[in-house]
């Protein structure tokens, strides 16, 4: 994901390329040596530590108005796992 150029110095937003299948779809947040996995489903971190109020709104910002793109690369990265999730019987 491209951040403005004064959050790249210090900040970096991705899709790993080696996610395991059962995982759930998220994108990594990149702070020097932290990092805070952010699930594109339920719009939260999956790990309490490292803290996520660590992370900048800003950059929860961004990932949210660049959701449906983020969405898009990891369904077309990961097809087996889509952000969408297996329907139930109900179409939910």
């Amino acid at each position: 994901m491209q951040l403005p150029r004064r959050l790249r110095k210090l900040w970096k937003v991705k899709i790993q390329d080696r996610e395991a299948l059962y995982e759930e779809p998220h994108v990594t947040i990149w702070r020097k040596d932290r990092k805070w996995r952010y699930t594109l489903r339920n719009h939260c971190f999956l790990d309490p530590q490292p803290d996520p109020s660590e992370v900048a709104d800003e950059i929860v910002d961004l990932i949210e108005a660049q959701r449906d793109e983020l969405c898009r690369q990891w369904d077309e990265r990961f097809p087996q796992n889509p952000v969408a999730g297996e329907e139930d019987e109900n179409g939910e």
